[in-house]
């Protein structure tokens, strides 16, 4: 492949140019990323110095924590491999098929921390997120742009290291804190496709033609192009055989098609075949696939998981390049192809599909029933016709990139012969790839490689002749567009981090954590197995690294069936067995995603959606009080809580009384903020115990409120216990709400004073008593008066050695002296 003239003179100081802005852009895209995660750590409202993971992440970005738990096991010492786990499908985990390089390089940062910052191993291993993908990025960008420019042209180098940048959904899998296998699946898929297109689809010239030839001049380049293709191909297989094979599939499909139809112009017009480059290529990917199998499975794992790499797919890529090359060579060069190698080129293709039809869900869970009930529910499986329905045209415009890429196409209309055949492929390639992504949106990161390598050679194509200046002002403006949507992510957090504003989907991370803080609480030591809707359990089980039971990994269809099962379940014996059986020891209810339907559909696929209200799901959410088995947690989330973000949490407690169990909804409906019901159920519970305790629980009740910062409803209570039995603890409780609450509608500083001042007659030299009095004069605008009582309270305190109550009377008193009332 020849690339266009000005190679030698501009490629690498554009190139070294393009490189320097990319990591300037891409740095601070991760400084200001890094901002944005810290407004998340600081919204959060519960202490996290008792988890053993504290740093949130934007919510698309999630999986990252996954990827977290998987290198702090390799760092446990459970294995060198991922082959098993136990952060869901509680209690007996489940087999991992995700590739293992990347956890152990996670964990290997994780260390590199730890000693350069003695932070502990955990910590230190989620903070290496925010950094680990710069550097990882970059390489990528240097070594296929610098690819490309060597064998398109310097033109084609810039294009993709922009493009690489500027595409959303190819940076999208390395962006700050996303420490994912997409971004090196979008890196795999780019480096199949440049590879093909530098090994001419199989095509070569002369290495005579005029310097803006697209093919490569010989076969021996051609083949060094296939490698390449193989290696990145083999390399992605490894990653995630789902995600790489449509790719290598379309190439093949596209190889087949362009030879057939254009091949004998492009064979007039000077162009070679040679199937031999087909053949290497599919050896050479089919041989890495398979040791890459062996080195993630053998000797112990082998099996027939075909979710994942798997030698049958190496043999079916091994009989697609000798398809190619039995068809090419016969259409181009006459051989008519020997029928047995063509019957064995097309069974080594049908092999894994036909074992995949024999097998069904038992070698491919995509083909069980309830997946496509799963995919149902998850944004990525939806189709660009169904976000469009859902989200109107401005959901639809994160897509025009994706389209806009297949554009370059057009270069096709002037191309010769020759070069119309590797524009075509490409072209195909991509639009194939773009197809699929329409069909589900998770596609769009996969075919942002062959888009960008269209672009690159489309681009190329179409300029070839022009000026120098001319070439450049049209590969500027294409760049510019690239560098506008970098500078624009930028600008978008910065402004973000300005204004203190986080998603309502990001700002679930932070009360993920509370909610894995409340927990821990509650059981300050032991496992706990989280029963949850699937984005909660991995959210708080991240941060407490609980067990959990329903995850949307493939691999875990049977914790979420569980999951699906006891939720579902009609009645709450039946739903407490299975709990017993998956050593549930908490419920999380979060937020207006709960998943209670979807976890329904999930177990009766067939089943009536009248019959939600039935299940134990349905009634646990929707009644006041939980089964007598259940101590509801109470939970006081952000000031700005609303329904996306509500939390009801539940801690299973086998022998509870049914008398406990309202006590605790009663507490927990007034931490939530209502009062109301909180009261109902408070009395209700009340009146059932013996009537000589009455005065007493309205008392307590009234403490639970006051802590939960209901204060109208404590006042309440203790005028129950006040009518029942008069007590000084209770009026002096009353008391201090009344001078110091902040909520206006519970304040009176008359009432307050009006109680307290016969107390203190009576017991003059009370700090506590003191304390009140203090404030229910500030309230009442009597400040001196208020110092100077104060001022005896501390002297009080101080001659009993009180050092804690000293510290809070000083801070009252300063709050006198500067003339403000005291509030809580």
């Amino acid at each position: 492949m020849h690339p266009v003239p000005d190679r030698a003179r501009y490629q690498w100081p554009a190139l070294l140019c393009v490189w320097l802005l990319i990591a300037t852009l891409a740095w601070l895209d991760a400084r200001a990323e890094q901002d944005y995660v810290s407004l998340l750590d600081q919204s959060g409202t519960i202490a996290a110095d008792s988890l053993p993971l504290q740093r949130p992440a934007p919510a698309d970005y999630a999986d990252a924590q996954t990827w977290t738990r998987f290198a702090l096991a390799i760092d446990d010492g459970t294995a060198l491999r991922l082959r098993s786990t136990d952060i869901d499908n509680a209690p007996t985990g489940r087999d991992v098929h995700w590739n293992s390089a990347l956890s152990i390089a996670l964990a290997q940062a994780g260390k590199l921390r730890h000693a350069l910052t003695g932070e502990a191993l955990p910590l230190a291993t989620e903070r290496a997120l925010a950094w680990i993908n710069l550097p990882l990025f970059l390489l990528v960008v240097i070594g296929l742009s610098w690819w490309a420019a060597r064998r398109i042209g310097a033109t084609a180098g810039v294009l993709l290291a922009l493009g690489m940048l500027g595409n959303r959904w190819f940076y999208g899998g390395f962006a700050p804190n996303y420490v994912d296998h997409h971004g090196l699946l979008s890196a795999a898929s780019l480096g199949i496709a440049l590879g093909a297109i530098c090994m001419g689809a199989g095509w070569s010239g002369s290495g005579t033609e005029r310097d803006a030839d697209l093919l490569p001049p010989s076969p021996h380049l051609a083949r060094r192009g296939a490698l390449c293709s193989a290696v990145a191909g083999g390399l992605g297989m490894w990653i995630s055989a789902a995600s790489v094979i449509p790719t290598i599939a379309f190439i093949g499909i596209a190889a087949v098609v362009v030879t057939v139809l254009l091949g004998p112009a492009a064979r007039e017009d000077g162009a070679q075949f040679d199937g031999d480059v087909w053949r290497l290529w599919s050896r050479a990917g089919a041989l890495i696939s398979v040791v890459a199998y062996l080195i993630e499975y053998a000797p112990s794992h082998l099996g027939w998981r075909l979710e994942v790499n798997h030698p049958l797919y190496a043999l079916a890529w091994l009989g697609g390049g000798e398809l190619i090359a039995l068809v090419g060579e016969w259409r181009i060069n006459g051989a008519r192809p020997s029928r047995m190698r063509m019957a064995m080129a097309i069974g080594a293709v049908l092999a894994a599909p036909v074992v995949i039809a024999a097998a069904g869900p038992r070698v491919m869970l995509l083909l069980d029933t309830r997946m496509a009930a799963l995919h149902q529910t998850i944004a990525e499986f939806q189709s660009i016709v169904a976000v469009g329905r859902a989200g109107g045209f401005s959901a639809l415009l994160p897509y025009a990139i994706g389209f806009a890429l297949l554009l370059p196409a057009l270069a096709l209309a002037g191309a010769r012969p020759r070069d119309r055949i590797l524009i075509a492929f490409i072209a195909l390639v991509s639009g194939l790839a773009a197809l699929l992504a329409c069909w589900q949106e998770r596609w769009w990161l996969d075919a942002s490689g062959p888009g960008l390598c269209l672009l690159a050679l489309g681009v190329t194509a179409l300029i070839a002749g022009r000026k120098p200046v001319l070439r450049w002002s049209i590969v500027g403006a294409i760049s510019a567009l690239f560098v506008a949507q970098a500078v624009a992510r930028i600008r978008l957090t910065h402004a973000n981090v300005e204004a203190g504003a986080v998603t309502e989907a990001d700002a679930t991370q932070p009360l993920y954590r509370d909610v894995a803080a409340a927990i821990r609480q509650t059981q300050p030591r032991g496992d706990v197995v989280l029963l949850a809707s699937p984005t909660a359990s991995s959210g708080v089980g991240y941060f407490g690294r609980f067990k959990t039971l329903g995850t949307l990994y493939w691999e875990n269809i049977d914790g979420l069936a569980a999951a699906a099962s006891i939720f579902s379940a009609r009645g709450d014996d039946a739903a407490r067995a299975l709990m017993q059986q998956r050593g549930v020891t908490h419920i999380a209810l979060i937020g207006r995603d709960d998943y209670l339907r979807e976890y329904l559909h999930f177990a009766e696929p067939d089943g009536n959606a009248s019959e939600f209200s039935n299940t134990f799901g349905a009634r646990l959410a929707s009644s006041a009080v939980a089964p007598s088995w259940l101590r509801e947690i109470g939970f006081v989330g952000r000031g700005d809580q609303t329904p996306a973000l509500a939390v009801r949490l539940w801690q299973v407690v086998p022998e509870q009384r049914a008398f406990d169990a309202q006590w605790s909804a009663a507490a927990a409906r007034a931490a939530a903020q209502q009062p109301a019901l909180a009261e109902r159920i408070f009395r209700e519970a009340i009146m059932s115990s013996p009537a000589a305790q009455h005065a007493t629980l309205f008392d307590e009740a009234g403490r639970v409120a006051f802590r939960v910062h209901a204060h109208q409803l404590a006042l309440r209570m203790f005028d129950s216990a006040m009518a029942l039995q008069p007590a000084t603890a209770t009026r002096v409780a009353a008391a201090w709400i009344q001078a110091t609450s902040s909520d206006d509608r519970a304040r009176n500083g008359a009432a307050a004073l009006a109680a307290i001042q016969p107390l203190v007659q009576g017991s003059p030299n009370d700090p506590a008593l003191l304390d009140v009095f203090a404030a229910a004069l500030a309230e009442a605008g009597r400040f001196a008066e208020a110092v100077s009582v104060a001022e005896r309270m501390i002297a009080l305190v101080q001659a009993r050695g009180d050092a804690a109550g000293e510290a809070r009377a000083r801070e009252h008193l300063a709050s006198y002296r500067a003339g403000r009332a005291w509030r809580v």
